[in-house]
């Protein structure tokens, strides 16, 4: 992202939000209030760097660890870079299938 931000942590996001940040590369992580504080506290108090992990769902903070939630497919499109349009490349071999019938089937959609 263009100010150096990875991930957002927060008690939740709007479903706009929170679905555009998987389309931009940005990891939004929703904790409970509590574990926010925490990870506030040691922050401020040992002013010392909070490491994400992504592949384990884990953020650890010096000996203070907590676990968050992810879908599968979300978690795949963030580690492996996938956007939209390369998941559907994924796929251009059923499509090409699938147009292959359709013309076919109904002819005059493919009119030039």
């Amino acid at each position: 992202m263009d100010y150096g931000f990875s991930v957002i942590i927060s008690t939740s996001f709007a479903d706009i939000f929170y679905n555009n940040c998987f389309k931009n590369g940005l990891l939004p992580i929703v904790l409970s209030q509590s574990d926010i504080d925490k990870i506030v506290d040691l922050i401020n108090t040992k002013n010392s760097l909070i490491k994400i992990d992504l592949q384990n769902q884990m953020i650890s903070f010096e000996n203070y660890e907590i676990t968050f939630e992810i879908d599968k497919r979300r978690k795949k499109v963030l580690l492996e870079g996938i956007d939209d349009i390369s998941e559907t490349l994924i796929l251009k071999n059923k499509i090409k299938e699938y147009e292959s019938k359709k013309i076919l089937i109904t002819p005059w959609l493919f009119d030039e």
